[in-house]
């Protein structure tokens, strides 16, 4: 008999509307590496309009801070995320005033246009001078920004984080300061004392592995934890999950291929693949079995660690996985969306690759989900981006899972609600694995 238990946490998410004047606003503070400041544009007059987001930015970082910074832009349409450049292989640490642009189309279903700095790692940052102009009929046409020139009584126009609902990060701070000289006002954003997840020179290492050289990170000490990212993240998407998890067990974190540190090579960008480098990383390491947390794409990877490479893997945990790419796992549209973008060519390499692995991959039959032998907990939010159909099915498939659904969270389980999903995660890596009936 098929022994499954289903967890549910209730929890209590607090929606923060916080008026312009947010400096001197209390505002919920979290812990990650990165930080970024933000306003918001009504984008519906400009639907499918190309803009030119820029700015002046300068940067004082020292050589083995890692600290740089960029702009990043954002459209939000009705169905979710549209065009979206956070300057992530073009990052700054010019201590130089450089005028920088970001460009790029507003989706046709565009509602809102988020756009802002983002700053990463420790260092002094600095902006001023932001202007966005559309493509129109007519020619290019300058909108209006508040504070665009960061001058006057209107620079708390910029809010902290990414969205209407402010979050300041702990490490940063963010203020409005005088030149000396030409008393022209800019913003600047410092960060101190962070720890450099994914950046951290004393710790990573690379190896390489089907033509690729893969960059990690291990934190602590105790049992092998492989954690893996989704697919547009890297290193640092686990902030919270390596603050927690080093205090008891040996962590281990990669780039995947193509994103943070770790290269790239023309094959064709499988899941299978990317498994296959898991496997080689814990034979490099050598680590015969290790326990696996994955996210997105890395609790696909991981679900295929285990079908696949069943001794490597000891307990599974995978949130946001599917292993169908159709419209039994996704919403509709998303394909479409996912076929757009993989076909832009004004998108960097990369994100095209990933955005066909998505719209090509996984294919993975439910049936094959019963080879697994490890235990596995399935996690998702209950707006999660993978359909709960899909998630729940999955979960029926394999002998003897979990199922841990999280109400009032999307996809993003483990950073809108890391100490719930930390929590749980524990709980079932330290249980004794009962006999199977």
């Amino acid at each position: 008999m098929k022994v499954q238990k289903i967890h549910l946490a209730v929890l209590l998410v607090l929606q923060m509307a916080i008026p312009p004047g947010l400096f001197a606003q209390e505002v919920k503070e979290v812990e990650k590496n990165w930080f970024a400041f933000s306003q918001k544009l009504n984008a519906t007059p400009y639907r499918g309009m190309n803009f030119i987001l820029e700015s002046r930015i300068k940067t004082e970082v020292t050589p083995d801070s890692t600290g740089s910074c960029g702009m990043w832009a954002r459209v939000d349409t009705k169905k979710g995320m549209g065009f979206f450049d956070n300057m992530s292989k073009r990052l700054i640490t010019v201590n130089q005033w450089k005028k920088y642009s970001i460009t790029g189309t507003i989706d046709t279903n565009a509602v809102n246009l988020f756009f802002g700095g983002i700053v990463l790692m420790n260092g002094s940052f600095y902006y001023d001078d932001f202007t966005l102009k559309v493509e129109t009929n007519n020619g290019w046409k300058n909108i209006p920004l508040n504070s665009g020139d960061i001058e006057g009584d209107n620079t708390a126009a910029w809010n902290y984080g990414v969205s209407t609902a402010p979050i300041k990060v702990k490490g940063y701070s963010m203020f409005f300061e005088k030149e000396k000289t030409s008393k022209n006002t800019f913003l600047k954003v410092i960060g101190s004392g962070l720890r450099p997840f994914g950046y951290d020179n004393a710790r990573g290492k690379f190896f390489s592995t089907n033509g690729v050289n893969l960059y990690y990170e291990t934190y602590g000490n105790g049992e092998p934890l492989l954690l893996l990212h989704g697919n547009g993240q890297s290193i640092s998407a686990f902030t919270r999950q390596i603050l927690f998890f080093e205090q008891q067990y040996q962590v281990i974190v990669p780039d995947c291929r193509g994103r943070g540190k770790s290269t790239d090579s023309d094959a064709e960008l499988t899941y299978d693949i990317q498994a296959s480098d898991m496997n080689n990383l814990l034979d490099h390491l050598h680590i015969d079995s290790a326990n696996i947390i994955g996210w997105s794409d890395g609790g696909i990877i991981g679900l295929i660690m285990a079908k696949d490479y069943p001794n490597k893997v000891k307990r599974l945990i995978a949130s946001g996985a599917n292993v169908l790419q159709d419209t039994t796992a996704f919403f509709p549209g998303d394909s479409l969306k996912f076929r757009k973008i993989s076909l832009d060519i004004t998108r960097s390499k990369i994100s095209r690759k990933l955005f066909k692995l998505m719209l090509d991959y996984p294919n993975i039959p439910l049936a094959e989900l019963g080879k697994i032998k490890c235990p596995v907990m399935i996690v998702a939010g209950d707006k999660d981006e993978i359909r709960i159909g899909h998630t729940v099915k999955m979960f029926e498939s394999i002998p003897g899972a979990q199922l841990f659904i999280v109400p009032k969270t999307s996809h993003y389980v483990l950073s809108e609600n890391y100490e719930v999903f930390n929590a749980a995660a524990l709980k079932f890596l330290q249980e004794k694995q009962a006999a199977k009936k």
